[in-house]
């Protein structure tokens, strides 16, 4: 790379993915098995082609969670970019927690109250996932 080059970091979570309902209708919380919708495979191919539209070129690699709506994301975005290398880091999941199957209602209220991380269900601290992101 030159010293003029530029580069180009792009942060994708993942697309939307497909949620569990409970008997009542209500969303679930998913978990690290939890694939993309329809919807969320066309959302990574809009993407694929906007990347394309705005850098003239393919990313050069993609890195994903171990979690298979992310891995799926980097596939299509991989296809669709014509990429070659993907790389899965395990330190890029979600906090350790028993939130799977939780009406996604009742999570939201929990973490819009900021008590995520106070609930006995979130199984790390702030820190704990700080550290492991910066790592």
């Amino acid at each position: 790379m030159s010293a003029m080059s530029k580069q180009v970091v792009y942060l994708i979570r993942h697309a939307s993915a497909r949620y569990g309902v409970d008997q009542q209708g209500r969303s679930l919380v998913y978990g690290p098995t939890a694939e993309l919708s329809d919807a969320g495979k066309l959302q990574c191919v809009r993407l694929a082609r906007s990347i394309l539209q705005t850098e003239g070129a393919p990313l050069e690699i993609l890195i994903t969670s171990p979690y298979t709506r992310a891995e799926q994301t980097a596939a299509i975005l991989a296809r669709e970019m014509s990429i070659n290398s993907i790389v899965k880091d395990n330190r890029l999941r979600d906090t350790d927690s028993t939130w799977e199957g939780t009406a996604v209602d009742e999570f939201l209220r929990i973490f819009t109250q900021g008590n995520t991380f106070a609930d006995p269900r979130t199984l790390e601290t702030l820190e704990q996932v700080g550290d492991r992101m910066k790592a």
